[in-house]
């Protein structure tokens, strides 16, 4: 994922000083963390607590669960989501098959073939 913009970790750094970490971060079941490295760290340089959720998954869904889970949120450019892209449809398996369809690809960055968006790109 492309970092966010200085602005947007200066206003989550505010809201976490303010708050404390409201949503929680999610980590699969062996502690690989799929969303919330930003309040992770910043947690940390603030002395927060950080809450968890624990979700269950296989280890070949998580590049697909970490875009789904912090691309949504964010408004990431055409450039930024083609690199996402790419490197989910470079994740093969040891016999060189994809791990990931097209569809599952484009649920992940949050497109289906009937969006305008689609068409455009």
């Amino acid at each position: 994922m492309p970092p966010v913009c200085a602005a947007e970790r200066e206003a989550l750094r505010e809201s976490i000083r303010e708050h404390g970490i409201v949503v929680p971060i999610i980590k699969d079941q062996d502690g690989n963390v799929l969303d919330g490295y930003n309040r992770i760290d910043l947690a940390a340089e603030l002395g927060v607590e950080v809450p968890e959720v624990v979700h269950t998954c296989e280890p070949q869904d998580r590049e697909v669960l970490r875009i789904e889970l912090n691309g949504a949120p964010r408004q990431i450019g055409d450039k930024d989501w083609k690199k996402l892209v790419d490197h989910l449809r470079a994740q093969v398996t040891g016999d060189g098959v994809r791990c990931f369809s097209d569809r599952v690809i484009a649920r992940a960055v949050g497109i289906d073939r009937e969006s305008p968006s689609v068409q455009a790109r």
